[in-house]
C-alpha cells in the first residue's frame, strides 16, 4: 500500500465516516458552535459516493466537480428556483478524486483513477479527447495562457498536453507519484510536488527541470504563489516551506505539530493560511515565515482554504464542520456542521454563494457576505474560480509621453 495514495485515502475517509458522529468526543479542542454562529445550507446537491473533489466555475454559471460515484457532474448556478441544477453528468471507469480545471475554450479538464486524463465539452459533457497514463489521475491539472495543460500521475510522471489536440507536448519523470497540483508562474515555469520528498520546478516550453527543493516527506500539497519571487507548500515532514521562484532556495521553515497535505492560499497583506493534521489553520507571514495566529478547528485539516473578498477565510476539516474565520485575526464568524469529512476546498461565487464537497456523498451551498473571492495573488486553491493554478501575468507599464 502506497503512503498517502488514493488506496490510503479510501480507507481513511471510509474509517473516519464510521465514527464521525463521536467527534466532538474524540478530537481535541473545545466545540463552541452555538445557535447564533451555526450556518445552515441554503441547497444540497446529492451524488452517489464520496465528494473529495473541489468544485470549478465557468464565466457563465456552471459548477463543474468530481465524485467517488466515476462521474463528473455539471450543474447551472443561474436557475435559482430549478430543484435539480444538473445539466449532465459523464461516467468515467473509476473514482475521480480530482477536481476540474476550466480552459479559455470552456473546455473541462479532468483526471480520474482509471488512469485517463478528460478533456470533456463544457456545454455538453461529451469527451473531446482522453490521454491515458500508467496510474492513477488524483491531482489536478494547471492551464496555461496558450491552452497548455499540465498535471502529474500516480505513475511518477509529470505531462504537458495540447489542450486542443489532446497531443502530449512533453513528459517530465520523477521518484514518486504526483498527486501535488502544479502552479504556473509568470515566468514560464511550471511547479509541483511529488510523494519522493521534493518540489520540482519545470521550464514549462520544454520540460527540462531548473530546480529541486528535498524536504523529509512525501509533497501531495500543492505550491501557492505570493507574486512577489516566493513558493509556499506543505509536506508530510510536518513543515510548511517558503522557496525562491527563481532558484529554488528555501527562505524559511515553518514546523507544525503533524503532517501537512493541505494548500496554503495566499491574502492581500502577505499572509499565507495553510492547515495541518494537528488540527490547527496557521496564518504565517511571508516575509518572516513567522505564526501571526493560529486556529484550532478540532480535527484534522486536509481541505484548502478560500479568502473572500471581505476578508472571510472559509475552510473545511475531517470533522466535517465548515468554518468562516476573520483572517486578520483568526476570530471565528461562524461554523457549519456537514455531514461527512471535508477533504474538498471551497468555492466562492461572486454573489457570495460557497461551495463545497463533504463525504457524505453531497455538496453544499451556503450564503455569505463574501461577493467573490479577495483581489490577492493565490486568494483559492488552484489561484481562481476556473481553477487553473496559473499565477496572474503582471500588467504591461504605461508608457507615459513627455
Amino acid at each position: 500500500m502506497k503512503a498517502g495514495s488514493p488506496w490510503q485515502l479510501s480507507w481513511a475517509i471510509t474509517k473516519v465516516a464510521a465514527i464521525v458522529c463521536l467527534i466532538p468526543f474524540i478530537c481535541r479542542g473545545a466545540d463552541s458552535s452555538t445557535k447564533s454562529d451555526t450556518k445552515q445550507s441554503i441547497w444540497e446537491y446529492g451524488t452517489r459516493a464520496n465528494v473529495t473533489s473541489s468544485a470549478a466555475l465557468s464565466p457563465d454559471g456552471w459548477i463543474y466537480f468530481g465524485s467517488w460515484d466515476k462521474k463528473v457532474y455539471a450543474l447551472n448556478l443561474k436557475d435559482e428556483l430549478k430543484k435539480d441544477k444538473k445539466v449532465w453528468d459523464f461516467t468515467s471507469n473509476e473514482r475521480i478524486h480530482a477536481t476540474p480545471a476550466i480552459g479559455p475554450d470552456g473546455n473541462v479538464f479532468i483526471g480520474s483513477n482509471d488512469t485517463s486524463f478528460y478533456a470533456l465539452n463544457g456545454k455538453l459533457g461529451v469527451k473531446r479527447w482522453v490521454y491515458k497514463t500508467r496510474n492513477w489521475v488524483a491531482g489536478s491539472a494547471a492551464i496555461g495562457l496558450d491552452g497548455t495543460v499540465y498535471f502529474g500521475s500516480d505513475d511518477g510522471n509529470f505531462h504537458a498536453m495540447n489542450g486542443k489536440t489532446g497531443e502530449r507536448k512533453w513528459i517530465f519523470q520523477s521518484a514518486g507519484w504526483v498527486e501535488s497540483s502544479p502552479a504556473l508562474t509568470a515566468g514560464g515555469l511550471v511547479i509541483f510536488g511529488s510523494n519522493d520528498g521534493k518540489l520540482y520546478a519545470v521550464d514549462t516550453a520544454k520540460g527540462a527541470q531548473r530546480w529541486t527543493y528535498q524536504t523529509s516527506g512525501r509533497v501531495v500539497s500543492s505550491p501557492a504563489l505570493d507574486g512577489q519571487g516566493t513558493v509556499i507548500f506543505g509536506s508530510a515532514d510536518n513543515k510548511v516551506y517558503a522557496v525562491d521562484e527563481a532558484t529554488g532556495k528555501e527562505r524559511w521553515s515553518f514546523t507544525t505539530q503533524e503532517s501537512v497535505q493541505s494548500s496554503p492560499v495566499i491574502g492581500a497583506e502577505g499572509i499565507a493560511y495553510i492547515g495541518s493534521d494537528d488540527f490547527n489553520l496557521y496564518a504565517i507571514d511571508i516575509k518572516t515565515g513567522k505564526p501571526r495566529w493560529s486556529f484550532s478547528a478540532g480535527s484534522k485539516i486536509r481541505s484548502s482554504g478560500v479568502i473572500g473578498a471581505d476578508g472571510a477565510l472559509y475552510f473545511g476539516t475531517y470533522g466535517a464542520k465548515l468554518f468562516a474565520l476573520n483572517s486578520k485575526t483568526g476570530a471565528k464568524l461562524w461554523e457549519a456542521g456537514l455531514g461527512g469529512a471535508i477533504f474538498a476546498s471551497p468555492l466562492l461565487c461572486p454573489d457570495g454563494t460557497l461551495i463545497i464537497g463533504s463525504t457524505d456523498s453531497k455538496i453544499y451551498a451556503f450564503r455569505t457576505e463574501s461577493k467573490g473571492v479577495l483581489d490577492s495573488p493565490w486568494p483559492i486553491w488552484r489561484q481562481n474560480v476556473m481553477r487553473t493554478g496559473r499565477a496572474p501575468v503582471p500588467a504591461a507599464p504605461v508608457a507615459i509621453k513627455p
